[in-house]
């Protein structure tokens, strides 16, 4: 799942309550936004998101990102995974 980490929530959702329902159901999540700061990195974290991506580089980075998704499970976590940039 492709989610701005800016994009709003439901009243009484937070970021975190949001990581916690998709990652029950076992759902990947890739964070996107504009402003690719400490803040964005934050709710990335928060609501699980395996990576986050620069809007601006999309082009670039998007369809790479979801192919990682997609093979993560058949590489080791050594070579295969990409934690959201600290």
């Amino acid at each position: 799942m492709i989610l701005d980490v800016h994009m709003p929530l439901e009243p009484g959702l937070s970021h975190s309550d949001l990581g916690v329902q998709l990652n029950s159901c076992g759902t990947k999540v890739l964070g996107i936004s504009f402003a690719y700061d400490d803040d964005a990195r934050a709710l990335a974290t928060n609501m699980g998101a395996v990576e986050l991506l620069d809007k601006v580089m999309l082009g670039q980075e998007l369809l790479p990102a979801i192919m990682r998704l997609g093979f993560s499970e058949k590489v080791s976590p050594s070579s295969g995974t990409h934690p959201v940039k600290q």
